[in-house]
């Protein structure tokens, strides 16, 4: 009788194995790691809070593979290494978050690509689509909600990582990027505004105007994302604007106190 050998992912040549490896690290995920920002007032001041999604589960088949067996996970990390000086798209992450109409709550803040350990992430794409509508970046008493969950989105992850939990912040510091690049997607058609002489205004209150002009240049004006962002852009498929970066560390201004934008993991950023 004619003994079959066991079949092995290490009785494979090397170049099969690294081709494997390879198609791991390149599959996309679908981890819609929140539902929803919704935020409120209290004695202390604005706050707002992420509600997970319950049935998310991060599942990425080339860290399974790292962690079956030390051979496989000594060549995956050299094969990271050697990917990381050669190719920026197995260093970047991509996310994605809808804006709904008017800029009322983040919702549906979903990992497309999640290639590399956070400790060697240097990009971060974020794709934001949103309706063509008027974002009022102000309300009563303070800045809308939206303009507080997208700057408590990107100080999660910062401080915590893909799975956007303040209960558990990275064990080895802070995530820190090369890039942060903001894509703005509109849907439908933009509305256009006229004066009281029938001459057309400038719409001028887009989610691309308000991410950038109210959440990305104060973070970089002030030196918050001080070793945290190197570079910061947002685009709409037309244009990009690149952010001025403060070189010195910075902190919250005071002008932002109880409005919801504390730094780190706290009370704020919680989620449930």
């Amino acid at each position: 009788m004619t003994t079959v050998p066991r079949a092995s992912l290490l009785g494979i040549p090397t170049e099969l194995r690294l081709q494997i490896y390879d198609s791991l690290m390149d599959e996309d995920v679908n981890y819609a790691v929140i539902k929803r920002w919704t935020g409120g007032h209290g004695r202390d001041g604005f706050f707002t809070t992420a509600t997970r999604n319950p049935e998310a589960r991060l599942n990425l088949p080339w860290l399974s593979a790292m962690l079956s067996c030390p051979t496989i996970a000594y060549e995956m990390r050299s094969l990271m290494r050697n990917r990381k000086e050669g190719d920026s798209k197995y260093t970047t992450y991509v996310m994605s978050a809808e804006l709904g109409n008017g800029g009322g709550d983040v919702r549906d803040v979903t990992w497309q690509r999640l290639p590399c350990a956070p400790s060697d992430a240097e990009v971060l794409i974020i794709e934001c689509g949103a309706e063509s509508d008027d974002f009022e970046p102000w309300g009563d008493g303070g800045p809308r909600n939206i303009v507080r969950s997208m700057y408590q989105t990107l100080n999660l992850f910062l401080h915590c990582g893909p799975r956007l939990d303040p209960t558990n912040p990275l064990l080895l510091g802070h995530v820190h990027l090369r890039e942060l690049v903001v894509n703005v997607r509109m849907r439908g058609e933009i509305r256009q505004y006229f004066s009281m002489s029938g001459e057309p205004i400038k719409f001028s209150r887009s989610a691309y105007t308000l991410i950038r002009d109210m959440i990305l240049r104060p973070l970089c004006y002030t030196g918050l994302l001080v070793g945290y962002v190197d570079r910061a852009a947002i685009s709409d498929g037309k244009e990009e604007s690149v952010m001025p970066m403060r070189t010195e560390r910075g902190g919250v201004p005071e002008h932002w106190d109880r409005y919801g934008f504390e730094w780190g993991v706290g009370e704020v950023a919680g989620a449930r």
